[in-house]
């Protein structure tokens, strides 16, 4: 596990970028980057500033779809990923049908 962006105890000393443990965030991106010099800045001398929130879009179904369309070259939409996940009324597609290649 990586430390803290200020381990416990440390008054002069931060971590930052994919070096530290950010839950829910990807760690090799600009963002974390960002996000962990804006941490151990504001830890360090004390501000008490909100944090910027944190995208979070592998919580959208939409982004979900483009991004197993973009790997594994299927294509399928959001309603349909939806189905699969979620569940519904009715005839729903199986993981084969939803997943078929694309021509």
């Amino acid at each position: 596990m990586r430390p803290k962006v200020i381990p416990d105890g440390c008054v002069n000393l931060a971590f930052l970028g994919q070096y530290v443990e950010l839950p829910d965030d990807v760690v090799f991106t600009v963002g974390t980057s960002v996000r962990t010099a804006m941490m151990a800045v504001w830890g360090l001398t004390g501000l008490e500033k909100p944090m910027v929130p944190m995208p979070q879009p592998y919580y959208d179904v939409r982004v979900l779809a483009d991004n197993v369309k973009m790997v594994t070259g299927t294509d399928i939409t959001a309603d349909t990923l939806h189905t699969l996940v979620a569940g519904g009324s009715g005839r729903e597609a199986t993981a084969s049908e939803a997943l078929a290649p694309t021509r």
